[in-house]
C-alpha cells in the first residue's frame, strides 16, 4: 500500500508541476485540466492523509488562481472556499491567511477595494501572530495591502507598505533578491501614478539591474521591467524611448517563448500603444493585428484577451473618426464577453461603455445614454450601488448631458459619482479630484466661475495632497483654472496659470511632450486674444515643433498647429498666409485621417471663414459645403456639427443679402437642435439668436424681438439670471430698440447686461468694458456726446489696464471715441483718436491688415467732412491699396473704398468722376454679393444721386427704382431702407416740381418708418421734415409748421431739450416764419436752434456757424444789413477755425457777405467777397465744379445791378459753360443760366435776344421738368414780363395765365408765387384800362400774400401801391390814399426790393401832398 501510494503520489506530483507549467505559460485552460485531475486522483489516497490535503490545498489555491486569471471570479471564489476549508480542517491560520490574500486579490480586481484591504489586513494578522514580524509571507501582505492603496490612490500608504515589505525581504533573502526586484517595480509604479517619473525609472531601473543579474538577461521578469520602463516613457511623451524598451522586451520574449505566445502578442498590443499614442494609426493597427492573430490561435475565438485585442482596434478607429469601424471592434469585443462572462460582468460593462462614447463622439447622444445606462445597469448588478465603476458610469453619463448642454442634468450625475469616490476612495483620491474637476466644469459652462474656481481649486489640492507638486494632473487643474480667468477675461492671472501648468510638463514630461505642446497652445491662445500676435505665433510654433519633433510631418497633432498659426495670420488680416497654414493642415488630415474624417471637415470650415473675410462669398459656400458633406456622411444628418454647417453657411447668406436662404439654413440647424437637444438647450437659444440677427437685417423688429426674448427666456431656465449669455441676450435685445430709437428702452437692457457683467466677471473684464462701449453708442445716438465720451473712456479704461496699450481692442475705444468727436465737429481731436487706433492697428497687424484700412478709410472721412477733399482722397487711396493687397480685386471693403472715393468727387461736384467709381463698386458688388443684395440697392441709390444732381431725373428714377426693387426682394415691404428709396423717390419728384407726388412718396416713407420704428423714431421725424419741406415749398405753411413741430415733438421727447436734432427742428420752424415774413417768430426759432447748439456742440461748430448764418439772412430780409454783417463774419470766423481758411463753407460766407453787400449797393465790396469765395472754390473743387458756375453767377449778377451788361453776359456765359460740361445741354441749371443771361439782354432792352434766350431756358425745363414744374411756371412768366414790356399785352396775358395755372396746379392756391401771378395778370388789365379787372386780380394777390406772409410783408406794400394806382387812375384818391398810406407803412429800401420804384414813393408823397 505504501509503495502504491507513494508511485500515485508521485503520479498526482508530476500532474500538479505539469499543470503549474501550464499555469505560468498563461496556459490556463490546460492547468486546470491537470489540477481537476490532481483533484480526482487526491481522493484515491487514503483520508486523513495530511500530505495528502495539504496538495489539495494547494491545487485548489492553484485552480482559485487560474479561475481570476481568466476573470471567472465565482469560480475563483468557490476554490478559495474550499481551500480555506481545508486549512480550518487542518487548523493552519497561515493557510487561512493565504486564502485570504486570495479573496483580497479577487476583491481588489473586482474594485472591491475596501473588502479587499479588510482581508489582506486579516491575513497580516494572522500571519503576524503565527510567523512574526520577519517573515516572507508578512512581506507579501505589506505587499498586497500596498497594492490595494496604489488603486485607492493613497500613494503616501502604499509607499510605506512596500517599504516594509522590501525591509523584511532585504533582510531574509537580501538585497539583490528577485522579490525585492519585484517590490521595486511596485515602488515604480506608485512613482510612476504620481508622476514621479525620474523617481520611477530609477525603480524601475533597480529592478532591472537585480534581474538581470538574478535572473539572466533574457528572463521574462527582465521583459516585465523592460515593459514597465518602457510605459512610464510613453508617459513622458519619449516614444522612440518606448518603443526602443518594449522592443527589447519583444526581443527576449520572441527568443524565449517563440512566435505565437501571449507575453508576445502582449508586447505586440504595447508598441501598439506607443503608435496610437504618436498618431501612427496604421502601425497601430498593424501591431493590434499582429497580437490579435496571436491570441487567436493561441487562446481561441472567444478567449477574454481577444475582447482587449477588439476593444484596442475599436479605439484606434474612435481616434480616426471611423466610428463605424470602431463600433464594429467594440461590438465583437463585447461578443466575446457576453460568451465568457455572461450578460452581467464588468467587462461586459466596459464594453457597453466603450459603445457609448463612440456614439458620444458621433454626436448620438441618446444613444450614448441609452448604452451607458446599460453599462450602468450591469456595474450596479455586479459591483454594488458603490463601486468606483459605477461612479464612473455616473461621470460618464454626467459628461453626456454636459456636452447636450444640459448641466442642470449632469450636475447630479457628477454629484452621484463625487459621493461614492468619496465613499470607496477617502476624500484625497485621485478620482474623487476628477469629479471636483468635472464638476467645476459645469460651473465654468455655466458662467459661475467663483463656483468652478472653488471646485477646480478643490480638485488641485487634493492632487497637490496625492501627487505632489510636479504631477501632471497638476498641470491639468492648473490649465483649467487658467481657463476660467482666461474667460473671466484677466488674461494674466491666465498666463499665471497656462505658465504653472507649462512649467509642471516641462519638469515632469521634458521639452518635447505634447502636453508642453499643449501647454505651448493654451498660452498662444491669450497673446493671440489679447492681441499679441507675435507672441502668440512664437508660442504655436514651439508647440508646431514639438509635434513634427514627436510625430513626424504627418500627425493630426501637427495638422493642429498649422491651424492654429493660421488662426492668427487670419486674425492678422494675413488671409494667404492662413490660407497656406490652413491648407497644409487639410493635407496631413486628409492623408492621416482620410478624406471624410470631421478634422478635415474643419479644416475645410477654417478655409471658408479666410474665403468670407475677403468677401470670396462663393468660395466660401463652396468649402463649407465640403464641411456639410463630410459630417453628414461620418455623423449623420442629424449631428450638432451638421447643425454647425448649417449655421456657418446661413452666415455666409446673410452677408450677401440673402436673407431667405439665411433663414432657411438657420432653422435647418435649429430643426437638428431641437430634435438632438430638446426645446430648452443653449444651443437652441444661440439658434433663435442667429434668426433674430437676420430679422434684425431685414428691419422686421418686431419678430426679432420675439425671438431674441425667445432665446433669452431659455437661457435664464437653462442658465440662470446672471450667466453671460444672458447678458448677450439683453445685449442684443437692447441693438433692436436701439434700431427703432428706442434709446431709453435700448438703455435698460444694456444696463441690465452690465450689471450682471459686473456681478460675474467684476470691475475690470473686456465683457463690462463692451459693455460700457455699447451704452456710449445710445448717448452717440441720443446726441449725448458728453456721456458717451464718459462711457466710451470708461471702457478703455478697463480695456487698457487688461489688454495693455497695443490690444485691437484699444483701437477700437480709440477709434469709437474719434467718432464722437467727429459727430461733434472737433475734427483734430477725431482725427488724434483715429490716428492712436492706427498706431495700435499698424503694431499689432503691420502695413497692410484691413483694420488698417478701416483706420485710413476714418481719417478720410474726417478730411472730407472737413472739406479737404484732396487729403480726402489720399487717405480713401492708401486705404483701398491695402484693400486690394490683402482681400483682392472683388472683396466687398474694396467696393466701399470705390463708393468713398466716389462720394469725394460727388462732392467736388466731379459728378463724371464719381460716377465710374460708384459703378465699379457695383461691378464688385454684383460679383460677390449676387443681384439682390442690399449693398447692390446701395450702388444703385449712390449712382441714382449722381444723376439726380445732373438733373437727369429719368435716369435718376430708373436706379432709385432698381435700388427699390431689390430692398424690396430681400427686406420685404416694410423695411427702414425702403422708407430711404421712397425718400429719395420723393426728392427727384421734389425738384421735378411734382409735389404732389413727392408728398406720395414721402408719406410712404412716413408710413415704413412709423410701422417698422414706432412713432417716436428719428426716422419718423426726418420724414416729417420732408413733408414739411414741401409744403414750405408749396407755400402752405401752416401744413409745413404742423409737420416741423412733429418733428419736433418726437426728437424733443427722444433726447430731450439740448439735442443738436432739437436744434434742426427749431431752425426748420424758423425758415417757414422767415418765408411768412414773421421774422421776429423766424428770430426766436434760429436763436433757439443757435442756443442749443451752442450748449452741445460748443461755441465753434460747423453747426452753429450755421445758425449765425440763418439768422443773418433774416436780418438781410430786414434790411438790418449791419446785424446781417455781423453775423455772416462770426460764421465766417468758425468755419475758419473749424474747416480752415479754404473749405467750400467758407466760400459760401464770402458769398453770404457779398450777397449783403449787394443789395447795399456796395458793388466793389460784393465782387470783392464774391473772388474771395471763388477762389476757395476753384482751389478746393476744381474748374469745373457747379459751385463755380454759382458764383460766376454771382458775380454776373453784381455787374448786371452795375449796368455792366458785357462783364455780366461774360460771368453768365462762364456759368454757363461749366454747367454745359457738368450736367450736359439740358439741365435745370443750364435753363437757370439761359434764364439769367435772357434777363440782362431785357435789362439792355434787347427784347428778341432776351425771348430767344428765355425760349431756351423754356425749352430745357420743359424736358427735364415736365409741363406742370414751378421753373417752367416762371419761363411763361418771364416771356410773359418781355411781351408786357415790349407793350405787347395781349401776348403777354396767355403766358401769365400758363404760369398762374401750373402754379395752382403744383403750389396751390395760397402760394406767393400764385400771389406774384395774380399781381402780373392785374398789372396787365390795369394797363389795358380794364380796373375792375385789375383790381379783383391785385386783390386775390393781395389776399394770398396776407394769409401766407401775415400783415407786415414787404411785398404787402407792392400790393397796396399797385391797388392805390389804380384807385388814382379810377379818380378814387381817398380811397387811393388809404393805399398808399398801407404802402408806406413798408420802409423805402424793403419797397424797392419789392419793386416798388421810387417813382411811385414819389407819386405817393406828392399824392399826400395834394
Amino acid at each position: 500500500m505504501d509503495n502504491l501510494s507513494m508511485t500515485i503520489r508521485n503520479k498526482i506530483e508530476s500532474l500538479h508541476r505539469k499543470g503549474r507549467k501550464y499555469q505560468n505559460r498563461q496556459r490556463y485552460k490546460r492547468a486546470i485540466y491537470c489540477y481537476r485531475k490532481v483533484i480526482i486522483q487526491i481522493k484515491s489516497i487514503l483520508k486523513g492523509n495530511n500530505n495528502a490535503h495539504q496538495l489539495e490545498y494547494n491545487v485548489r489555491l492553484d485552480l482559485a488562481d487560474c479561475y481570476r486569471e481568466k476573470y471567472q471570479w465565482i469560480k475563483a471564489r468557490e476554490w478559495v472556499s474550499k481551500a480555506k476549508k481545508l486549512a480550518k480542517q487542518l487548523q493552519d491560520e497561515v493557510k487561512i491567511a493565504m486564502c485570504l490574500d486570495r479573496r483580497g486579490e479577487i476583491k481588489r480586481l473586482e474594485g472591491n477595494w475596501s473588502s479587499a484591504l479588510a482581508n489582506f489586513k486579516y491575513s497580516l494578522d494572522l500571519k503576524l501572530k503565527s510567523l512574526g514580524s520577519e517573515n516572507i509571507d508578512v512581506s507579501d501582505s505589506y505587499n498586497n495591502i500596498g497594492a490595494v492603496y496604489t488603486n485607492q490612490g493613497k500613494y503616501g500608504k502604499a509607499l510605506a507598505m512596500y517599504n516594509k515589505s522590501v525591509e523584511i525581504n532585504s533582510k531574509i533573502k537580501g538585497e539583490n533578491d528577485a522579490g525585492v526586484a519585484t517590490l521595486y517595480n511596485n515602488i515604480g509604479s506608485v512613482y510612476d501614478n504620481q508622476g514621479k517619473y525620474d523617481d520611477a525609472l530609477s525603480m524601475y531601473n533597480e529592478s532591472l539591474k537585480i534581474r538581470v543579474v538574478r535572473l539572466g538577461d533574457n528572463h521574462l521578469h527582465v521583459t516585465d521591467s523592460y515593459n514597465n520602463i518602457a510605459l512610464v516613457y510613453d508617459h513622458q511623451g519619449k516614444y522612440d524611448d518606448a518603443l526602443s524598451m518594449y522592443n527589447k522586451s519583444l526581443k527576449i520574449r520572441l527568443k524565449t517563448l517563440g512566435d505565437n505566445h501571449p507575453s508576445v502578442a502582449e508586447s505586440y498590443n504595447n508598441i501598439a500603444l506607443v503608435y496610437k499614442n504618436q498618431g501612427k494609426y496604421d502601425d497601430a493597427l498593424s501591431m493590434y493585428n499582429k497580437s490579435l492573430k496571436i491570441r487567436l490561435e493561441i487562446l481561441g475565438e472567444n478567449h477574454p484577451s481577444l475582447a482587449t485585442s477588439y476593444n484596442n482596434i475599436g479605439g484606434v478607429y474612435d481616434s480616426q473618426g471611423k466610428y463605424d469601424d470602431a463600433l464594429s471592434m467594440y461590438n465583437k469585443s463585447l461578443d466575446i464577453r457576453l460568451v465568457t462572462y455572461g450578460n452581467n460582468h464588468p467587462s461586459v460593462a466596459d464594453s457597453y461603455n466603450n459603445i457609448a462614447t463612440v456614439y458620444w463622439n458621433q454626436g448620438k447622444y441618446n444613444d450614448a445614454l441609452t448604452t451607458y445606462n446599460e453599462s450602468f445597469k450591469i456595474r450596479l448588478a455586479t459591483l454594488g450601488d458603490n463601486h468606483s465603476s459605477v461612479a464612473d458610469s455616473y461621470n460618464n453619463i454626467g459628461g453626456v448631458y454636459w456636452n447636450q448642454g444640459k448641466h442642470d442634468d449632469a450636475l447630479p450625475m457628477f454629484n452621484k459619482s463625487l459621493e461614492i469616490r468619496l465613499k470607496t476612495l477617502g476624500d484625497n483620491h485621485p478620482s474623487v479630484a476628477d469629479s471636483y474637476n468635472n464638476i467645476a466644469s459645469v460651473y465654468h459652462h455655466q458662467g459661475k466661475y467663483d463656483e468652478a474656481l472653488s471646485m477646480y481649486n478643490k480638485s488641485l489640492k487634493i492632487r497637490l495632497e496625492t501627487h505632489g507638486d510636479n504631477h501632471p494632473s497638476l498641470a491639468e487643474s492648473y490649465n483649467n483654472i487658467g481657463g476660467v480667468y482666461y474667460n473671466q477675461g484677466t488674461y494674466d492671472s491666465a498666463l499665471s496659470m497656462y505658465s504653472k501648468s507649462l512649467n509642471i510638463t516641462l519638469e515632469t514630461t521634458g521639452d518635447n511632450h505634447l502636453s508642453v505642446a499643449n501647454s505651448y497652445n493654451n498660452i498662444g491662445l491669450v497673446y493671440d486674444t489679447q492681441g499679441k500676435h507675435d507672441s502668440a505665433l512664437s508660442m504655436y510654433n514651439k508647440s508646431l515643433n514639438i509635434t513634427l519633433e514627436t510625430f513626424g510631418d504627418n500627425h493630426p497633432s501637427v495638422a493642429t498647429s498649422y491651424n492654429n498659426i493660421g488662426s492668427v495670420y487670419k486674425n492678422q488680416g494675413k488671409y494667404d498666409d492662413a490660407l497656406t497654414m490652413y491648407n497644409k493642415s487639410l493635407k496631413i488630415r486628409q492623408e492621416t485621417l482620410g478624406d471624410n474624417h470631421p478634422s478635415v471637415a474643419k479644416s475645410y470650415n477654417n478655409i471658408a471663414l479666410v474665403y468670407k473675410n475677403q468677401g470670396k462669398y462663393d468660395d466660401a459656400l463652396s468649402m463649407y459645403n465640403k464641411s456639410l458633406k463630410i459630417r453628414q456622411e461620418t455623423l449623420g444628418d442629424n449631428h450638432p456639427s451638421v447643425a454647425e454647417s448649417y449655421k456657418d453657411i446661413a452666415l455666409v447668406y446673410e452677408n450677401q443679402g440673402k436673407y431667405d436662404n439665411a433663414l432657411s439654413m438657420y432653422s435647418k440647424s435649429l430643426k437638428i437642435t431641437l430634435e438632438i437637444l430638446g426645446d430648452n438647450h443653449p444651443s437652441v437659444a444661440d439658434s433663435y439668436s442667429k434668426i433674430a440677427t437676420v430679422y434684425d437685417h431685414q428691419g422686421k423688429y418686431d419678430d426679432a424681438l420675439s425671438m431674441y426674448n425667445e432665446s433669452l427666456k431659455i437661457r435664464v431656465v437653462r442658465l440662470g439670471d446672471n450667466h453671460l449669455h444672458v447678458t448677450d441676450s439683453y445685449n442684443n435685445i437692447a441693438l433692436v430698440y436701439d434700431h427703432q430709437g428706442k434709446y431709453d428702452d435700448a438703455l435698460s437692457m444694456y444696463n441690465k447686461s452690465l450689471e450682471i457683467r459686473l456681478k460675474t466677471l467684476g470691475d475690470n473684464h473686456p465683457s463690462v468694458a463692451e459693455s460700457y462701449n455699447n451704452i456710449a453708442l445710445v448717448y452717440k445716438n441720443q446726441g449725448k456726446y458728453d456721456d458717451a465720451l464718459s462711457m466710451y473712456n470708461k471702457s478703455l479704461k478697463i480695456r487698457l489696464e487688461i489688454l495693455g496699450e497695443n490690444h485691437p481692442s484699444l483701437a477700437t475705444s480709440y477709434n469709437n471715441i474719434g467718432g464722437v468727436y467727429d459727430s461733434q465737429g472737433k475734427y483734430d481731436d477725431a482725427l488724434s483718436m483715429y490716428n492712436k487706433s492706427l498706431d495700435i492697428r499698424l503694431v499689432t497687424y503691420g502695413n497692410n491688415h484691413p483694420s488698417v484700412a478701416d483706420s485710413y478709410n476714418n481719417i478720410a472721412t474726417v478730411y472730407w467732412n472737413q472739406g479737404k477733399y484732396n487729403d480726402a482722397l489720399t487717405t480713401y487711396n492708401e486705404s483701398f491699396k491695402i484693400r486690394l493687397a490683402t482681400l483682392g480685386d472683388n472683396h466687398s471693403s474694396v467696393a466701399d473704398s470705390y463708393n468713398n472715393i466716389g462720394g469725394v468727387y460727388w462732392n467736388q461736384g466731379k459728378h463724371d468722376d464719381a460716377l465710374p467709381m460708384f459703378n465699379k463698386s457695383l461691378e464688385i458688388r454684383l460679383k460677390t454679393l449676387g443681384d439682390n443684395h442690399p449693398s447692390v440697392a446701395d450702388s444703385y441709390n449712390n449712382i441714382a444721386s449722381v444723376y439726380h444732381h445732373q438733373g437727369k431725373y429719368d435716369e435718376a428714377l430708373s436706379m432709385y427704382n432698381k435700388s427699390l426693387k431689390i430692398r424690396l426682394e430681400t427686406h420685404g415691404d416694410n423695411h427702414p431702407s425702403l422708407a430711404e428709396s421712397y425718400n429719395n423717390i420723393g426728392g427727384v419728384y421734389y425738384n421735378q416740381g411734382t409735389y404732389d407726388s413727392a408728398l406720395s412718396m414721402y408719406s410712404k416713407s412716413l408710413n415704413i418708418t412709423l410701422e417698422t420704428t414706432g412713432d417716436n423714431h428719428l426716422s419718423v421725424a426726418n420724414s416729417y421734415n420732408n413733408i414739411g419741406l414741401v409744403y414750405d415749398t408749396q407755400g402752405k405753411h401752416d401744413s409745413a409748421l404742423s409737420m416741423y413741430n412733429k418733428s419736433l415733438n418726437i426728437t424733443l421727447e427722444t433726447f430731450g431739450d439740448n439735442h443738436p436734432s432739437v436744434a434742426t427742428s427749431y431752425n426748420n420752424i424758423g425758415s417757414v416764419y422767415k418765408n411768412q415774413g414773421k421774422y421776429d417768430d423766424a428770430l426766436s426759432m434760429y436763436n433757439k436752434s443757435l442756443k442749443i447748439r451752442q450748449e452741445t456742440l460748443g461755441d465753434n461748430h460747423p453747426k452753429v456757424a450755421k445758425s449765425y448764418n440763418n439768422i443773418a439772412l433774416v436780418y438781410k430780409n430786414q434790411g438790418k444789413y449791419d446785424d446781417a454783417l455781423s453775423m455772416y463774419n462770426k460764421s465766417l470766423k468758425i468755419r475758419q477755425e473749424t474747416l480752415g481758411d479754404n473749405h467750400p463753407s467758407v466760400a459760401e460766407s464770402y458769398k453770404d457777405i457779398a450777397l449783403v453787400y449787394n443789395n447795399q449797393g456796395k458793388y466793389d465790396d460784393a465782387l470783392s467777397m464774391y473772388n474771395k469765395s471763388l477762389k476757395i472754390r476753384q482751389e478746393t473743387l476744381g474748374e469745373n465744379h457747379p459751385n463755380l458756375a454759382n458764383s460766376y453767377n454771382s458775380i454776373a449778377l453784381v455787374y448786371d445791378h452795375q449796368g455792366k451788361y458785357d462783364d455780366a453776359l461774360s460771368m453768365y456765359n462762364k456759368s454757363l459753360d461749366i454747367r454745359l460740361v457738368t450736367y450736359g445741354n439740358n439741365h435745370s441749371s443750364v435753363a437757370d443760366s439761359y434764364n439769367n443771361i435772357a434777363t440782362v439782354y431785357w435789362n439792355q432792352g434787347k427784347y428778341n435776344d432776351a425771348l430767344t434766350s428765355y425760349n431756351e431756358s423754356f425749352k430745357i425745363r420743359l424736358a427735364t421738368l415736365g409741363d406742370n414744374h414751378p421753373s417752367v411756371a416762371d419761363s411763361y412768366n418771364n416771356i410773359g414780363g418781355v411781351y408786357w414790356n415790349q407793350g405787347k399785352h395781349d401776348d403777354a396775358l396767355p403766358m401769365f395765365n400758363k404760369s398762374l395755372e401750373i402754379r395752382l396746379k403744383t403750389l396751390g392756391d395760397n402760394h406767393p408765387s400764385v400771389a406774384d401771378s395774380y399781381n402780373n395778370i392785374a398789372s396787365v388789365y390795369h394797363h389795358q384800362g380794364k380796373y375792375d379787372e385789375a383790381l379783383s386780380m391785385y386783390n386775390k394777390s393781395l389776399k394770398i400774400r396776407l394769409e401766407t406772409h401775415g400783415d407786415n410783408h414787404p411785398s404787402l406794400a407792392e400790393s397796396y401801391n399797385n391797388i392805390g394806382l389804380v384807385y388814382d387812375n379810377q379818380g378814387k384818391h381817398d380811397d387811393a390814399l388809404s393805399m398808399y398810406n398801407k404802402s408806406l407803412k413798408c420802409n423805402e429800401g424793403e419797397c424797392q426790393k419789392y419793386h416798388v420804384s421810387a417813382l411811385d414813393v414819389a407819386q405817393i408823397y406828392s399824392t399826400l401832398i395834394c
